[in-house]
């Protein structure tokens, strides 16, 4: 959505949908639009990031703390040694499917993964 959004809004602007966004053109300096990700700040022109997160959106249910982003593999909800993932990459939902891949895929898997398919990674535990 951030992506055909961006699209419709104009050449130069930024879409951010509670973590998956879009920077269209060269932002407000002509340098890319200033994004915090990973704890870093990056200068994004013409990409897309996404961060997933298993730290929010998360409740109790039976005594055991469960969230959202449910592994396709077992149906339940994620259970891997990484709590966060945000990924760089040409569109916003490229770097939203890199990002919750990795997430799933854990710490050992996932820079493999991403290698060569995201622009740039942050795997945070």
């Amino acid at each position: 959505m951030a992506d055909r959004l961006s699209a419709t809004l104009g050449a130069d602007v930024v879409v951010n949908l509670g973590g998956d966004l879009f920077a269209r053109g060269s932002g407000p300096r002509g340098d890319g639009w200033p994004v915090g990700l990973g704890g870093s700040t990056l200068l994004l022109r013409d990409q897309g990031a996404a961060t997933s997160s298993t730290r929010k959106r998360a409740w109790e249910l039976g005594g055991e703390r469960v969230h959202h982003l449910i592994d396709p593999r077992s149906g339940a909800p994620a259970c891997g040694d990484l709590g966060e993932v945000s990924v760089v990459a040409p569109t916003a939902l490229e770097a939203e499917v890199l990002a919750k891949t990795a997430l799933l895929l854990g710490s050992g898997e996932a820079p493999a993964y991403l290698d060569g398919k995201a622009a740039a990674w942050w795997l945070l535990p």
